[in-house]
């Protein structure tokens, strides 16, 4: 994920420099030489990563670099060019039409402001003048009434008092009202052209820019430590430094108390989005300081004046850059130590090797610093942490692979040569796979500067140093191919094999072989699980399974050639027939395990194995026959529901083809085959239960069976038992009568092919005359072709022939087969 972040990353700001030129004279924001801790199995992915460093490194400018919180000429630089662009940039006129805009609009309200404020003034000035007349009244009412002798007079007077009161206290009130300041106005754009500009880039940037912004933070923190909160391993050594810490504090950056998206939205012009698209953003500008102001100016409107109005400018408000993550504001630019980043980028032993205080963690990371000073005496001094499956130089080997980390490749293959690397504990396996995956020190190329090389990957190119890890390798194959016991080897080196393939070819082909050797034991395996008891059957398909996908990991990389394609086909389609519903294994656990790994290597080998299809499609009939036999003769595969306007590498992941009125549909990443719309199945309950088939064939055994277009109803095993029988079963006379037929597909003579079996448990229907040794003792199958009774063990596996009944004009007569001919085909009879 970090690689395909950083490449999407190059990719937009490539865009960006392309639509504003601007960009390529400040730098981007991202360290190209921070991906040493990355683990890439594949060389596709390392050289990808090395391109990736190569465009980060051109494009480097200390103290320039823009969208990131890194330092404060970093954000600097940010404004800087939000500026550039708004003012310089292609989307220029855009921009300084909305400054233009927001400065007439902030214009037009100061106008408005300002006419209010002399209206209230002139208002004030009447009222003022009018409650000094009702003043003067009322005291000359007051005046008056005093004087008055009679009682209507002083009636009279009284009311006209009570009214000039009245419309006194209107007055006073409509004067409070009128003495205060109208509403502050607040703008929601600095007055300064420069700041203004900067915010509007940030409102209302290109598409684009919003996606590098964003992509520049979202990239960043990826280098953060996993979890943010890591506590201190008690079973660490004490000298084994960076194992427990807690980041949170550092990354995380104070609340806002405003955003300028706030600020810009007060007048509800601001629609959320951008100039060429709907894309938002999550970085964006904001104070974490500053408020904006209940009130501004002073209270009283005679005191509003220019200089002191109530006109409020957001000039105070800081422009400080923000990312939000799940609701939380951070800097994933903060510097932390770049041990807790490789050590929650190394992976967990958890098998063998894990337990206790004699677990071998610490051997795994490559740390930085003082430490790796005495790196290499750590496993002299923690010999008593030994684990017991370990002799005491597999334990220094192991804990000494990763001390330095340019002998990693050369130990690894002296280690390989003395026998040191117990290679069937898997988790040696995740440390050989570390040593050899992890990328590195990055270093300019010696002779090219423009190219970055990883350092540690020196020997991989030495074409003496390939050799010898080649020899060693070979040497391997010949001691293991032949000993099933050690097939966790086999699992590891082919891994090893398909990722040195795309550094030197020659390890191309001994990858395939390594996988020939896994095919070779699911071949075997086949034949155990046919003859073997159900009992047994379980655990050898399990072991059978964990084979197939030792087959798909030995092609993670390499080329993709139609030999090794259909021995992925092979692979995936006996594994996918070989899931059914049975008793737990011991080897389940390696099968989930395995079978994430080759859903990561099929998802990045898909289109080479479509492209190795169309120049071989016949890699995909023996694929099928795996899982249904009797497919032969010329094929032709089409792909499934695929846009015929696409490329074939594009298209359809399913092929099918048409074989007389059977149709055959495979899924070349599941390994899925469906014969007539439907996959190879068990046989129904139905069939089962029924008495002659629990006579013949056991209580507990069950078929993969299909149904030919041509036969409904009737059930025919998808593979030849014992590489040479099929059988067909069907239920007549509701569901009362089982018919079983056997086809002998070696059988050259056509009458003889096919046997039916006769009614074993009810055998007085047919054979009344036998006699009941004879009807009891064995199973008894009828050629209608040659009208012939073969007498058998009771269990179709027991194939020997007893008795051979032929019919003649006198009826059926029958001979007693010697014993050293029982195991001959009744044919020659």
């Amino acid at each position: 994920r970090t690689l395909v972040e950083w490449v999407a990353f190059c990719l937009i700001h490539n865009v960006c420099a392309t639509v504003e030129p601007i960009l390529l004279s400040y730098g981007v924001a991202l360290r190209w030489w921070e991906l040493d801790h990355l683990v890439l199995d594949d060389k596709e992915a390392l050289d990808c990563c090395m391109k990736v460093c190569e465009y980060l490194r051109k494009h480097t400018k200390d103290g320039k670099e823009v969208f990131s919180l890194r330092s404060a000429a970093a954000e600097k630089a940010t404004l800087d060019l939000a500026y550039e662009i708004s003012t310089k940039g292609n989307c220029r006129r855009t921009i300084l039409a909305l400054r233009e805009r927001d400065k007439e609009a902030a214009k037009e309200r100061e106008s408005r402001y300002w006419v209010e404020v002399e209206r209230k003034k002139d208002l004030a000035r009447k009222l003022r003048n009018s409650i000094g007349d009702l003043v003067e009244e009322e005291r000359d009412l007051e005046r008056d009434i005093g004087r008055a002798s009679d009682k209507r007079s002083k009636r009279s007077l009284g009311e006209q008092l009570d009214n000039v009161r009245y419309r006194l206290g209107i007055c006073r009130c409509e004067l409070k009202e009128a003495e205060k300041a109208p509403p502050p106005l607040f703008h929601n754009l600095p007055s300064i052209d420069r700041h203004a500009y900067e915010v509007l880039f940030f409102l209302h940037s290109p598409a684009s820019f919003s996606a590098l912004s964003e992509m520049s933070f979202a990239a960043q923190e990826l280098l953060l430590p996993s979890p943010w909160k890591q506590p201190k391993d008690p079973l660490a050594p004490d000298f084994f430094p960076g194992s427990g810490w807690n980041i949170e504090s550092a990354i995380r950056l104070p609340a806002s108390t405003l955003t300028w998206e706030d600020l810009y939205s007060y007048h509800g012009q601001y629609h959320r989005g951008h100039l060429d698209g709907p894309t938002i953003s999550k970085v964006f500008l904001r104070d974490t300081v500053h408020e904006k102001p209940g009130h501004v100016g002073p209270p009283a409107v005679d005191d509003v004046r220019v200089g002191n109005s109530g006109i409020w400018y957001p000039d105070p408000i800081s422009r400080q850059m923000g990312w939000e993550n799940s609701g939380d504001c951070i800097n994933p630019f903060v510097p932390l130590q770049k041990n807790w980043l490789i050590l929650t980028h190394t992976e967990q032993l958890s098998e063998e090797l894990s337990k206790g205080s004699q677990s071998m963690q610490w051997a795994m990371p490559l740390l930085e610093g003082d430490v790796t000073r005495s790196r290499g005496n750590w496993a002299f001094a923690l010999q008593h942490c030994k684990p017991k499956g370990l002799t005491k130089q597999q334990y220094l080997s192991l804990g000494s692979l990763r001390s330095f980390p340019l002998q990693q490749n050369r130990k690894l293959c002296c280690f390989l040569q003395c026998g040191l690397l117990p290679l069937n504990l898997l988790d040696v396996h995740v440390l050989v796979r570390q040593a050899m995956y992890q990328v590195g020190e990055i270093q300019v190329d010696a002779e090219n500067d423009e190219q970055c090389v990883p350092f540690w990957k020196t020997d991989l190119v030495e074409e003496t140093f390939m050799s010898d890890l080649l020899g060693e390798t070979e040497r391997l194959y010949n001691k293991i191919r032949n000993t099933p016991r050690d097939h966790r080897s086999v699992l590891i080196l082919g891994e090893l094999c398909a990722f040195l393939a795309d550094f030197d070819g020659r390890f191309h082909g001994l990858r395939i072989r390594f996988a020939e050797v896994a095919k070779a034991w699911v071949d075997e395996l086949q034949g155990k699980i046919t003859a073997a008891e159900p009992r047994h059957a379980a655990g050898l398909r399990a072991k059978q399974r964990m084979f197939c996908l030792y087959i798909v990991s030995s092609f993670a990389s390499g080329p993709m050639e139609a030999e090794s394609c259909a021995l992925v086909l092979e692979a995936l389609v006996i594994f996918e027939n070989g899931a059914i519903f049975e008793d737990k294994t011991e080897f389940d656990a390696d099968i989930e395990r395995l079978l994430i790994v080759a859903h990561n290597v099929l998802g990045g080998r898909i289109q080479d194995m479509i492209g190795a299809i169309m120049k071989t499609p016949c890699v995909l009939t023996h694929a099928v026959r795996k899982a249904v036999d009797g497919l032969s003769g010329h094929v032709i595969w089409i792909q499934s529901r695929g846009d015929k306007t696409l490329p074939c590498s594009e298209r359809s992941i399913c092929f099918e083809a048409a074989v007389g009125k059977d149709l055959y549909h495979i899924n070349i990443l599941t390994g899925v085959v469906l014969f007539n719309g439907k996959p190879p199945r068990g046989l129904p309950a139905s069939i089962r239960s029924h008495p002659l088939f629990k006579r013949t064939f056991g209580h507990n055994i069950n078929f993969d069976v299909v149904e030919p277009a041509d036969a409904p109803g009737v059930y025919r095993t998808s593979n030849m038992v014992r590489g040479r029988f099929f059988y067909y079963f069907s239920l007549h006379d509701k569901d009362t009568r089982l018919c079983v037929l056997e086809e002998d597909t070696e059988e050259e003579e056509e009458e003889g092919r096919t046997v039916e079996l006769l009614d074993g448990v009810n055998p007085s229907n047919w054979g009344k005359e036998l006699p009941v040794r004879l009807r009891e003792l064995y199973s008894h199958w009828l050629s209608r072709g040659k009208m012939v009774v073969v007498l058998r063990g009771i269990n179709f596996r027991d194939r020997g022939v007893h008795f051979v009944f032929k019919k003649h004009l006198i009826g059926f007569v029958g001979n007693k087969v010697p014993e050293n001919l029982r195991s001959q085909p009744w044919t020659s009879a």
